[in-house]
This record gives structure tokens, C-alpha cells and sequence, in this order.
């Protein structure tokens, strides 16, 4: 990547334009497209396509650009990146103490760089001094799982994230069945500017 220019995107596929019987690069830019969300009916590929995501990133990206955090409560696809150099931690069902660290740690960082960077963003400190922190990418592999079982206790913090994390360089890549109360509840999913739509009921 230019260093004057911080960018975190990546190309994950082929997408039909079905209108002019074509298929195009699908690319994904959390630089211009903030925070995602992969929504699909179970079955549908959600855990897949956030492997693919992952994968698509660190093979662009250094481990002192983009740094992984991954809480997988669904089918452990995510344990393929635990070895990575980019990766600090992949967490499951269980995991709570580790779970609980890494809420902790995630927002002592979320308050460190909104000092450092006093009312400007992360993109604006990496033009004015290049690297010096690494891009965060939080995966959540099924949210409401996720949030179900931890009995809700995560959820301001990560509505905090979604509001505050991505001017501070700190990304959320969630999958769910869609936005509701028993899902991705609307307080959180009001602050993902990008859906990843696989096949849904209606």
C-alpha cells in the first residue's frame, strides 16, 4: 500500500451483473465501506465467505498493517488462522475468560488511539506519520449465538466499537441471519454501512 495513503480492501470473488450478462470483481473496502456485515439463512455460506474475507486480507496485507481478532460461534472455520502472524487470538463458545480479556484489551486500544490521534482519524494520523498502528479487523462469526450465550454483556462495547472503531482504525466484520432484536439488533447494525447479502426468506 501507498504510504501516503492508508487503504484496507481486498478482491473476495466474481459477482453476476445478470442485466449485462457479466461477471466482475466483487472487491470490499473497509476504508471506504467502514464496518460489514455478512447476512444470509443458515446454510447459506456466512461463515465461508468470512474465511474468504479474512484470507483475501492478510494475504494483501502485513501483519504491521492488519491485526485479526476472531470470536467464532459457529463452525470453527475461523481456526484456520490461528497460526497466523496477524492473528492475536481466535476465540470460541467457552472461551470466557479469554473473551472477556480480549473486550477488555480492545477498548483500552479504542481509548489509547483516541488520544494519540486528538479528534482526528486514523486515516488522517497514517497520512501525517505512516505506520505506526496496525488496522484492527474484530470478526464475530454468528453474532446472535455469540451474544446469546455471553447473556448480552459484550454488546456495549461493541456498539461502542461500531460507533467509535472505525475512526480509530478498528473494523467489525460480523455474520447473522439479519437485523433484529434476536439478531444483529438495530442500535449495533445502524452503524455497519456495508451488508454482504446471501440468500435471505424474503
Amino acid at each position: 500500500p501507498a504510504a501516503d495513503k492508508w487503504e484496507m480492501n481486498a478482491v473476495i470473488g466474481l459477482v453476476d451483473d445478470p442485466s449485462n450478462q457479466i461477471q466482475k470483481p466483487l472487491r470490499i473496502s473497509f476504508d471506504t465501506g467502514g464496518h460489514h456485515a455478512v447476512i444470509g439463512q443458515v446454510v447459506t455460506g456466512k461463515s465461508t465467505l468470512l474465511q474468504t474475507i479474512v484470507y483475501a486480507l492478510v494475504n494483501r496485507y502485513s501483519p504491521d498493517y492488519l491485526n485479526v481478532y476472531g470470536i467464532d460461534f459457529s463452525s470453527k472455520m475461523l481456526a484456520v488462522f490461528e497460526n497466523l502472524p496477524h492473528t492475536g487470538g481466535i476465540m470460541y463458545e467457552g472461551d470466557d475468560e479469554k473473551i472477556s480479556r480480549f473486550f477488555n484489551m480492545i477498548g483500552k486500544i479504542l481509548d489509547e488511539r483516541r488520544k494519540v490521534f486528538r479528534g482526528g482519524n486514523y486515516s488522517q494520523y497514517y497520512r501525517a506519520n505512516g505506520l505506526q498502528y496496525p488496522s484492527i479487523l474484530i470478526v464475530i462469526d454468528n453474532f446472535s449465538a455469540f451474544n446469546e450465550k455471553t447473556g448480552e454483556r459484550y454488546l456495549p462495547a461493541l456498539i461502542r466499537l461500531s460507533k467509535e472503531g472505525e475512526s480509530n482504525g478498528i473494523f467489525l466484520l460480523l455474520s447473522g441471519g439479519g437485523f433484529s432484536l434476536s439478531d444483529i439488533p438495530n442500535r449495533l447494525a445502524g452503524n455497519i454501512k456495508t451488508c454482504l447479502c446471501l440468500e435471505l426468506k424474503d
